[in-house]
């Protein structure tokens, strides 16, 4: 097990653990470890090559706030939490101005912004100021 996995498969089963194993399967052991392995392999294979600690607690967060219920969850429910993660949707969630402090506020305000405006005009950096706009929402 490589160290990506073992954080992932660390983070899963810590989260798993707050959740009930569904009715079906709560007396078979067996079939509970193939259901949680199968739930963990998607969120392996959806997992990016960096920033994976961080990446899945997003994802898991994202499927413990559209549960219905304290049971497992499913595998397209994993596997949807995970795909809304890819590098557009990923950018967008970090965007989202109210998760920053006063002074993170001020210097995308008053210096990120402003600075990648001045981008658009030189050639060489037009496209970094593109996206720093982009990813917070600007034009």
């Amino acid at each position: 097990m490589n160290l990506r996995t073992a954080e992932i498969t660390q983070a899963f089963t810590r989260w798993l653990d707050r959740y009930s194993p569904p009715a079906s399967i709560k007396d078979k052991p067996q079939a509970m470890q193939d259901e949680a392995d199968t739930l963990l392999r998607v969120l392996i294979r959806s997992a990016p090559g960096t920033n994976v600690g961080q990446w899945t607690e997003r994802v898991l967060e994202r499927v413990s706030e559209r549960m219905k219920t304290r049971a497992w969850p499913t595998v397209f429910e994993i596997s949807d939490a995970a795909k809304s993660f890819n590098a557009n949707d990923g950018a967008r969630e970090d965007c989202d101005r109210s998760k920053l402090s006063r002074d993170q506020l001020f210097l995308l305000n008053d210096k990120i912004l402003p600075t990648a405006r001045k981008w658009l005009g030189i050639p060489g950096l037009k496209e970094h100021g593109e996206k720093t706009l982009a990813h917070w929402g600007e034009k």
